[in-house]
């Protein structure tokens, strides 16, 4: 299984990361395409911390190589493939930013796939109707909100079971990045303190879930995580979440303004623990904070 992203087309560089469990990747050569031409090569060589830390052997899996583009504008549809392989990386979506500009964090794993490589996978078997429809809305919309009910099977039972939310959360972002993910969870006074407890992070996570005991209502605005700038004159859009709902949000997302009464229980987070440090969530966690690890297959669920 393929791991990896491209984190930056920047000017005439791209670069980023790939890794294997299987396969030894490091010093192999990583080209880059644009459509089927090959604009540039590199090694599989540059040592990582963040790729250390999470458990990827020495964190040598970085690239970063100089590409030849005829226009600027192809860096947004640059892909990047294994030398004397079919795996590649490729951009959801991207944007091209100057010198003076950072990067923007690009989708990995499953988000980072093309929508006719998910209907692909989908025709096959390997998606359910259900994660598929999750992975499409939430690469185009930066939000999704997705039930944790499970349907009454049995005609004796009159109420329908609730799915544990930790556990929900492990399997769909294990879903979104191919592969096991521990996740960390913290609890927030309302749905307010949100963004703020976001800024206050040192790296900025690419996806975070909620969840609240009671019920609660959160303004997004749809597709802020695709602007350059992330300013819109878009109105945003109120989401549930709940005892059985969870809210999956882009973190790049632009959040309205939050005026309604928070839960009593406050909002509980997860996060991605490998995209976060514990002394930055530390100031956060309460006695409902744990970690938990959970498979990569993600049961079925339905949008609302």
């Amino acid at each position: 299984m393929l791991r990896g992203a491209i984190e930056k087309v920047q000017g005439n560089t791209v670069g980023g990361w790939i890794y294997s469990p299987s396969v030894d990747l490091r010093g192999l050569t990583v080209l880059a395409f644009v459509d089927s031409l090959c604009v540039g090569g590199g090694k599989v060589e540059i040592k990582r911390n963040d790729l250390a830390e999470a458990g990827l052997d020495d964190g040598r899996f970085g690239f970063s190589f100089p590409v030849t583009l005829a226009d600027p504008a192809d860096g947004k549809r640059l892909i990047v493939k294994l030398e004397g392989s079919d795996a590649l990386l490729v951009q959801a979506t991207s944007r091209i930013v100057g010198a003076a500009g950072p990067a923007p964090k690009l989708p990995q794993g499953a988000l980072g796939m093309t929508l006719e490589t998910l209907q692909w996978m989908q025709g096959r078997g390997w998606l359910s109707q259900s994660d598929y429809d999750f992975l499409r809305f939430f690469r185009q919309l930066g939000v999704y909100d997705r039930t944790l009910t499970i349907p009454v099977e049995r005609p004796d039972r009159l109420e329908a079971d609730v799915r544990d939310p930790a556990h929900a959360v492990g399997e769909l972002m294990g879903l979104m990045h191919l592969g096991s993910v521990e996740t960390v969870r913290v609890n927030l006074p309302s749905t307010g303190d949100v963004a703020a407890f976001l800024k206050k992070q040192g790296t900025m996570p690419s996806v975070i879930a909620l969840w609240a005991r009671e019920r609660a209502r959160l303004d997004i605005v749809e597709g802020s995580h695709l602007q350059a700038d992330r300013a819109s004159s878009k109105a945003s859009v109120e989401y549930a979440l709940g005892p059985d709902r969870l809210l999956f949000i882009d973190a790049r997302c632009t959040f309205g303004e939050q005026m309604l009464p928070p839960p009593p229980s406050g909002i509980e987070v997860f996060l991605n623990a490998a995209e976060v440090s514990r002394e930055a969530i530390a100031p956060f966690k309460t006695a409902s904070a744990e970690m938990s690890k959970s498979p990569m297959r993600a049961s079925g669920g339905a949008r609302r």
